[in-house]
């Protein structure tokens, strides 16, 4: 991911969603359910949706399922 990637706003950090998926090897339209549905944390900004990169960790730890032994 290059810098220029990542959008500052207001002293936070954000990426596009479309940015996230392909770094995270996802498809777009999955990263648009979490969230919807799953409450990941984004912002919009005019059409585009933002991803807070300070608020993912925490949303990723929410969302951890420990496998089973």
């Amino acid at each position: 991911m290059a810098n220029d990637d990542i959008i500052e706003i207001a002293g936070k950090r954000f990426i596009r969603l479309s940015t996230f998926a392909e770094e995270m090897g996802l498809h777009i339209r999955t990263v648009q359910l979490w969230a919807k549905q799953q409450g990941m944390p984004v912002i919009r900004v005019g059409n585009q949706m933002l991803l807070d990169l300070d608020d993912l960790p925490e949303w990723f730890d929410h969302h951890k399922i420990n496998p089973e032994t």
